[in-house]
């Protein structure tokens, strides 16, 4: 066969199999022939370019389903914080008062036991530390006494007074306080002879008392009292009894008197 003859036989074959030219690897590489970007390139053992296949793409992902929103966590009711009870400031209120004690009368005599209740009633702040308050007191008084040819002269007194205080706060729950006030007086009198018998008498007279104390607060509402000072200055006299021509004068030393007095005093 001459050369002419089997050029024309490579061409025929090469048309028939459908081959495409030839590219060597270096052309590739160097980049002066492209291969496709989605086509994968097959290059032969001799260099050649021996076809393009395209490459395998890869499956598309499924796109997640989008996550539920959560539930929204139901709100705790919040409590309103509850209001403080105000604190009652003693002398601030009506107050009831219970003292008990004992008196001794300036002219000697026997010893009185006494008790006084009184009811507190607050009337002006007159500073922070000063309270102007009228105090109603009712107060009985208990004495016996022996006498002569044996004796005994008893009385029982009791006296309503109305007082105006003045309280002022010394120092934190310490209060010192002076009352004075005026009001009536009744004695109920009992005097007894043994070999003659009894025979009851009374006096009535005015009132007059003077005060001072302290009074320490346990609580908003509850003080202890102390009155060391309590004066009680009277008209009212001694009875006088008759017994056939003797007459008899009770001698019970009601005139003026002092008294030491403590007890409670609790806010209403």
């Amino acid at each position: 066969m001459s050369t002419f003859s089997a050029l024309a036989w490579l061409v025929c074959t090469a048309g028939n199999i459908g081959l495409s030219p030839t590219v060597t690897t270096n052309e590739v590489s160097r980049g002066s022939v492209a291969a496709p970007a989605s086509e994968a390139v097959q290059v032969s053992r001799s260099g050649r370019w021996l076809a393009a296949v395209p490459a395998a793409s890869s499956p598309p992902r499924k796109a997640s389903p989008p996550e539920a929103p959560k539930a929204a966590e139901p709100k705790r009711a919040v409590e309103a914080p509850r209001a403080a009870e105000p604190e009652r400031a003693p002398g601030a209120s009506l107050s009831g008062v219970g003292l008990v004690g004992v008196g001794f009368p300036f002219a000697g005599g026997p010893a009185w036991l006494r008790a006084s209740l009184r009811v507190g009633v607050p009337i002006a702040e007159l500073d922070p530390r000063l309270r102007f308050e009228l105090v109603p007191a009712l107060s009985y008084g208990w004495a016996s006494s022996a006498g002569a040819f044996g004796s005994t002269s008893t009385v029982n007194g009791f006296d309503l007074v109305a007082l105006a205080r003045l309280r002022f706060r010394a120092i934190e729950h310490l209060h010192v306080y002076g009352d004075f006030g005026v009001g009536v007086i009744q004695h109920f009198f009992r005097y007894e002879i043994p070999s003659l018998g009894s025979a009851d008498g009374s006096s009535t007279g005015a009132a007059f008392r003077l005060q001072a104390g302290l009074e320490y607060d346990v609580s908003p509402r509850l003080a202890v009292t102390v009155e060391p000072l309590s004066f009680l200055f009277q008209t009212a006299g001694e009875a006088t009894f008759r017994f056939g021509n003797t007459t008899f004068t009770s001698s019970t030393g009601i005139g003026p008197q002092a008294a030491f007095l403590a007890g409670v005093r609790l806010w209403l």
